[in-house]
């Protein structure tokens, strides 16, 4: 019933809008199954469709919907839900929870890249059971056949092997939204393992930080797993192709990106950065309890979230002292704390106010909210530094111990261990940001920096869109993409300079030799003659 009632939705929506806006470029967009993702590519939906375009997301029943999707939404936007077999995404498994847990724990590249490997190899199984259900639900696949897209958006982490096949199948050009964590060199972005990655934390990767990414990239792709049995199901009438050449047809990478928190990288023709994209959301007043709380406030606010996993993921002492942090502070410096954590916590004080939902970026955008503490997500990050409030960090994985690594590099954050630390440490940390007028000025110019745009990330998006579907993209293609891996990376210039250098050597050496052949002979010739007189 649930499909039948969203491919009426589907249809109403294409039906209703085309005759009077014929024009407009009709964009799918399927992120995975992760809450942040959901959460991107439903604003940049939302966005492109108040240009006119016509935009419909299309994400699994067990999702989180942003609330903005109703708040915020407009006639030619639609989210579309496919029932999938899990009540429960993912990411809440307990398999999830010691990865991150791993993540969190170790100081090892190598065993945090393993866990991260490992947890993504989880998450494209389950990517491709949800894949399937979307793909073998015959009324909605039929609906968005009739729709003819002009062209999709896909998520890079998920399923890529089952997922890319829906715009290929069809015959649409398309794009991926996601950070870049290793495999920009798949699409011939030139990142070598010499600029800031999600390895090194630094801008200046020592010797043994490349060496580590570079033999990571080379022994793991990330993303890539088979999708003969995909293709050969869903695209039968199409030409084989890998994932890896799957993945490299597509006409664009939206790099979810941004230089106000992260260092600079190199872009090709066909790739954006689009990390902006969250900043459009609108700002709506504080209501109810939380207004009520932020408003006995004396002394300011700080707001603490720890996105979705927190809970569930750490055992009680690291939330224990969290708590009696919190209670210092406030008792030390007159501070209130708005505190996002789920279920029931031992932590009561006037001045602490726990929820298991709270209006993020509502909060910080306003004035009293002083400073945020969080585990540094893409998300998170981006908005308090639009709303230019200084970040305590407790990165636990994946992308995070870079964004935290970056924000304190750019001097608007401070980072700390989420399983070793103290109160006392918070507490300190929480008065440097607090008196140390330097945070705050960061922060100022960092919100700067990603406010001075002539246009928001949908514009650039759409407009990009809009020539591809005009012009193709061969010629935003670079010859790179004729190459080899082997040759990208340059193996075979180093490996002939490395030939030319050992044929150069023996002959050097076989001259001398001769040489030395000769002058010893020559030396022999002269004594015996010498002697014979």
């Amino acid at each position: 019933m649930e499909t039948y009632v969203n491919a009426l939705m589907l249809t109403a929506v294409t039906l209703t809008y085309l005759p009077a806006h014929t024009h407009a470029t009709k964009i799918l967009l399927v992120p995975g199954n992760l809450d942040s993702h959901i959460m991107l590519f439903s604003r940049l939906a939302i966005d492109l469709a108040k240009l006119g375009n016509m935009a419909t997301v299309i994400a699994p029943s067990n999702a989180r919907i942003p609330d903005f999707v109703t708040d915020d939404a407009v006639d030619n936007f639609t989210y579309v839900k496919y029932p999938v077999d899990e009540t429960t995404w993912f990411p809440s498994s307990a398999e999830m929870t010691e990865l991150v847990v791993t993540m969190a724990t170790t100081t090892s590249p190598l065993q945090i890249m393993r866990a991260f490997a490992n947890g993504n190899a989880e998450l494209t199984h389950a990517g491709e059971k949800d894949c399937v259900r979307l793909l073998d639900n015959v009324e909605l696949m039929r609906q968005i056949r009739e729709t003819r897209y002009d062209f999709a958006i896909m998520d890079l982490f998920g399923a890529i092997a089952c997922y890319y096949t829906i715009p290929y199948s069809l015959g649409m050009p398309y794009a991926t939204m996601s950070l870049d964590l290793s495999s920009a060199y798949l699409f011939r972005v030139p990142r070598l393992s010499s600029f800031p990655n999600a390895v090194s934390l630094s801008d200046r990767p020592s010797f043994l930080d490349r060496l580590t990414v570079f033999i990571i990239d080379r022994l793991d792709n990330g993303v890539i797993s088979d999708n003969r049995h995909y293709m050969k199901k869903y695209a039968p009438d199409r030409p084989y192709l890998d994932t890896v050449e799957l993945f490299q047809r597509q006409s664009l990478w939206f790099f979810v990106e941004d230089l106000s928190v992260h260092y600079p990288l190199p872009q090709m023709p066909n790739t954006i950065a689009v990390g902006d994209i969250i900043i459009g959301t609108k700002v709506r007043p504080l209501s109810g309890e939380i207004k009520e709380f932020v408003s006995r406030s004396k002394h300011g606010v700080i707001l603490v979230a720890f996105g979705s996993w927190f809970s569930d993921v750490f055992p009680p002492a690291v939330i224990r002292r969290l708590c009696d942090a919190f209670i210092e502070a406030a008792k030390r410096f007159g501070l209130s704390f708005v505190w996002k954590l789920k279920g029931k916590v031992s932590c009561s004080n006037n001045n602490i106010l726990i929820l298991p939902w709270i209006p993020q970026i509502d909060l910080l955008a306003d004035t009293r909210v002083r400073l945020f503490i969080s585990h540094g997500g893409y998300n998170s990050i981006i908005e308090s530094v639009y709303h230019a409030k200084p970040l305590i960090l407790f990165p636990i994985g994946v992308d995070q111990p870079a964004n935290a690594a970056a924000g304190e590099s750019k001097g608007y954050a401070i980072q700390m261990k989420i399983l070793d630390f103290s109160a006392e440490s918070l507490v300190s940390n929480i008065h440097k940001l607090l008196t140390d007028p330097t945070y705050k000025r960061n922060a100022n110019l960092a919100s700067g920096i990603l406010r001075d745009r002539r246009d928001t990330a949908a514009q650039r998006v759409s407009a990009i869109i809009d020539h591809v579907i005009k012009y193709g993209d061969r010629h935003l293609r670079t010859g790179a993409f004729e190459l080899s891996t082997f040759q990208f990376m340059m193996f075979d210039i180093f490996a002939a300079l490395v030939a030319a250098a050992v044929i150069v050597l023996f002959v050097f050496t076989l001259l001398c030799c001769c040489l030395y052949r000769i002058c010893c002979r020559r030396s022999r010739y002269v004594e015996e003659k010498l002697k014979s007189q």
